[in-house]
């Protein structure tokens, strides 16, 4: 009986955590650009928040999730040293994936993983999206 309310109690912390923490789209506090920037499918979103506010190195944030929506475009890198890295906010689990491939392809830096569903496919041949 100890261990299923033990569960139960983490459990429900647990999903005080996803889904009682303030909403938001882009990644908040310091530092306010990441190591890693990832966009994509509103589905997982929510948990990547989560480890994204969670994980640290050195005691500093390196994951930053950009929400499917919000506003029309995303900084995901400072501009003082990546200026293109204002891109239009990527909406969906394809474009999510495109974007990463675009910043693949232009060896900018801006996007380093996607949050998809989709399996490496021939659209991404070549790429190892995996």
């Amino acid at each position: 009986m100890r261990k299923r309310h033990a569960l139960v109690t983490v459990a429900s912390a647990a999903m005080l955590l996803v889904l009682g923490g303030a909403a938001q789209a882009d990644p908040a506090g310091a530092p306010t650009y990441r190591d890693l920037a990832g966009v994509g499918s509103d589905t997982t979103q929510g948990v990547v928040n989560g480890l994204a506010d969670a994980i640290t190195v050195g005691g500093v944030k390196v994951l930053g999730s950009y929400d499917a929506t919000g506003s029309a475009n995303i900084t995901t890198k400072d501009p003082a040293t990546k200026p293109n890295c204002t891109i239009p906010r990527p909406a969906g689990s394809g474009n999510g994936v495109n974007a990463l491939v675009a910043s693949l392809d232009g060896n900018t830096g801006c996007v380093q993983f996607a949050r998809s569903s989709s399996n490496n496919s021939a659209n991404y041949a070549g790429k190892n999206l995996t």
